[in-house]
């Protein structure tokens, strides 16, 4: 019988192709009764393909089965012994079943579940088969077949796309937008750029931490050289063995380091011209004074002591500027007490040492007045006091720069250098105002000694003691101050 499905050649009594498994049988009678038996030989290996479903025998190479149309496969099975007998099982009509399966895949194309229901006729008459010559029933299962090759690589198919589909689908939604990618990528750039700023900040911060703690470095960067160890044994050398009482102030002009030995309250003598200086170059400042008036000298004017205007004659006009010069580079104290006037008198200058904020200095007398001096009133100072307005003065930080210079101009030609300046090499400078007030055994110097290196404010004020040795102590200070710290 030829198959109507796919053309292959089956037996006569065939109900289903051996190639597809098409129905080959158009009704329930063309089925031979062997479908509904099976022989039950002994237990041993037969070279028949035995049909699961059904028991028929089928040839061996036949796909599916003759009787039922279930799938077969090539490999021998082992036939069920002969001591056992099959259960009856209701009565299915295999015939339908097969033609509605049939049907089925060719209608869809697509596997069908086995039919395990039986169906309305066999429902009722779900009774027992009479056994077969063998007297063996085998159980009525319902048919299982499967799709062709044909609909099972469709299927495949069709199962690809729609999982491709869906994986295309998925894959668009789910990935970020341009937009997204590009702000993602903008902020992973900011934190990247915010940690290498702060990576390199902190790696500075470091560097200079291990600069600042590094030992030994002062010599090689901007900053000055402590000159506390240095000081100290040259004071203790150099003014050693003085009699009275003698105070010193030792510091760089560009150091905040300052060196004071037994600071305290010292008669002044002509160091206190000093500050009346500073007192008329800071009206002068503020409009209150003008340093190029004329002043006319008079009889009355002239005092005793150091200086050259007292041998002027009356009626010399001198300016204001010219007197300051006097008063400094000649010690004249003539043009000093001229000055006290100029300014406001006594208090005016104690109200510009006091704006200084200078503790040990007081302005109590004029120059050569000896009445206030037998009171027991005096021109008082000290070291530190004089050591840090020359060292304001030098660093333009007193008046104003222009009036600071002009007055360091002023020092820088005082004449007397007897004392810390007497020893310098050459080639340095010096700035200074000496004291002396032999009653007392006054000895005084206030001075900056200036080197093409650096600077330094050095300030001697010896009381109670013998000339010859305070000043043989001055000589031999400034010169070793020099060598040491300048050079």
């Amino acid at each position: 019988m030829t198959c109507p499905n796919c053309g292959a050649k089956n037996d006569q009594d065939a109900a289903f192709c051996w190639q597809c498994g098409q129905s080959l049988a158009a009704t329930p009678a063309d089925i031979p009764a062997t479908a509904a038996t099976s022989e039950t030989p002994t237990e041993q290996t037969v070279a028949t393909n035995i049909c699961p479903n059904c028991g028929t025998p089928n040839e061996p190479g036949e796909n599916f089965c003759l009787n039922c149309g279930t799938p077969l496969t090539d490999a021998p099975v082992k036939a069920a012994s002969s001591n056992s007998v099959a259960a009856p099982e209701p009565v299915v009509n295999t015939a339908a079943a097969a033609n509605q399966v049939t049907q089925s895949l060719v209608s869809n194309n697509q596997p069908t579940a086995p039919a395990n229901t039986p169906t309305p006729s066999a429902q009722l008459d779900n009774q027992p088969m009479p056994a077969a010559s063998t007297g063996k029933v085998p159980p009525a299962a319902a048919v299982k077949p499967k799709p062709n090759k044909k609909g099972l690589w469709a299927a495949i198919l069709l199962l690809v796309l729609l999982l491709g589909g869906a994986g295309y689908y998925f894959y668009q939604n789910n990935q970020p937008s341009a937009k997204s990618v590009a702000t993602a990528d903008r902020s992973s750039k900011k934190r990247s750029s915010k940690k290498s700023r702060v990576s390199s900040s902190k790696s500075a911060k470091s560097s200079q931490k291990v600069t600042k703690a590094a030992p030994k470095k002062a010599a090689q960067s901007n900053e000055p050289p402590a000159i506390t160890s240095l000081v100290e044994p040259i004071l203790d050398r150099d003014l050693s063995g003085l009699a009275g009482n003698t105070s010193a102030y030792v510091s760089r002009t560009d150091s905040d380091e300052e060196v004071v030995r037994n600071n305290r309250e010292q008669r002044a003598a002509s160091d206190i011209k000093i500050f009346i200086m500073i007192t008329a170059y800071e009206q002068a400042k503020n409009n209150q004074l003008d340093l190029d008036g004329k002043y006319e000298l008079s009889d009355d004017d002239k005092v005793g002591g150091t200086g050259v205007v007292q041998s002027m004659p009356a009626g010399t006009r001198l300016t204001l500027r010219e007197c300051i010069q006097y008063m400094i580079d000649e010690s004249d104290n003539t043009a000093a007490n001229i000055m006290i006037d100029a300014v406001g008198g006594l208090d005016a200058v104690n109200d510009e040492i006091s704006q200084l904020g200078l503790t040990d200095t007081q302005l109590e007398r004029k120059l050569m007045d000896t009445d206030a001096l037998n009171a027991g009133r005096d021109n008082m100072t000290s070291a530190k006091d004089l050591g840090v307005v020359l060292k304001q003065m030098y660093n333009h930080q007193l008046v104003s720069s222009g009036y600071d210079t002009e007055m360091l101009n002023i020092l820088a030609k005082n004449k007397n250098h007897s004392k810390l300046l007497a020893d310098l090499p050459a080639g340095a400078k010096g700035y200074n105002k000496t004291g002396e007030f032999s009653t007392y055994g006054v000895q005084n110097d206030a001075a900056i000694l200036e080197s093409s290196k650096a600077a330094l404010v050095v300030v001697v004020l010896s009381e109670d003691g013998q000339e010859s040795t305070q000043i043989q102590a001055m000589n031999l200070l400034g010169a070793d101050l020099y060598q040491k710290l300048l050079i």
